[in-house]
């Protein structure tokens, strides 16, 4: 009887083993299949994020713009340093509108946001690069959503430009989600190499991190995304589209 009992636990388990091995097999197979769709999910949520946030940018432009005139925000010079210190300056005068300090209230204080942080200036899904955030003079700043560059560029510096002048609202870029890392596109990119420690961009600068682009916003208030390659696309001598403006007034170069 004692040598029965023994193989009846012996027997007992070794199945027990198998049992566990089965399982083991189970979850490493349902741990495959679920977390490339829990990857897909959180880029799907930052994408989602991303796209609201200029959403928000569009409804504080037209809130100043009512409020203004019709006037746009000042898009600012090259310098951050040199724009930040100007009430109409677009990262000043549209944050309060959404509930945000001014831009030059956060670098006074020390505050800069960067990703991942969930803010109206940042992107969750953004890579920070080396030197993040970026330093003008005394002026530190980091920026993933900017203005489009070349809405104002027909007019002289300083100069803000009128909502009522836009010939197609609904097709002109008003604000641009930027890349933030330089590996955002291929090394032999003809646009890898563009600087990105700016506080406005064109097609050049445009984000490549959701879905193989990024996210527009425009004139007439709605916010949409587009491919990098399709943004990057030149007619001739102009990367004015017929469904997609920068220059509102001329070719844009």
């Amino acid at each position: 009887m004692t040598h029965l009992r023994k193989l009846r636990r012996a027997g007992a388990a070794a199945f027990t083993l198998i049992e566990l091995l089965v399982v083991i097999a189970i979850i490493a197979t349902l741990t495959a299949i679920v977390i490339p769709t829990l990857g897909q999910a959180l880029r799907a949520a930052r994408a989602v994020n991303s796209l609201s946030n200029l959403r928000q940018w569009n409804m504080a432009m037209q809130m100043y713009t009512t409020a203004n005139d019709e006037l746009l925000p000042w898009d600012g010079v090259d310098s951050v340093a040199a724009s930040i210190g100007t009430r109409d300056w677009w990262a000043n005068v549209l944050p309060p509108y959404m509930d945000s300090a001014p831009y030059s209230e956060l670098v006074a204080s020390g505050q800069v946001p960067v990703p991942p942080a969930r803010t109206i200036f940042t992107d969750p899904a953004a890579r920070i690069p080396a030197g993040a955030p970026y330093q003008d003079g005394p002026v530190k700043f980091f920026f993933c959503y900017v203005p489009n560059s070349k809405l104002n560029s027909s007019l002289p510096s300083n100069s803000r430009i009128s909502l009522h002048s836009i010939p197609k609202p609904s097709l002109t870029v008003f604000m641009v989600e930027m890349r933030t890392h330089p590996d955002e596109l291929p090394a032999s990119h003809p646009f890898y190499t563009k600087s990105l420690n700016r506080a406005k961009a064109d097609w050049q600068r445009f984000a490549n991190r959701h879905k193989q682009g990024g996210h527009l916003a425009f004139l007439d208030g709605h916010a949409q995304h587009h491919t990098t390659e399709k943004v990057m696309t030149k007619v001739g001598n102009d990367y004015n589209q017929a469904d997609l403006i920068w220059n509102p007034f001329g070719a844009a170069q």
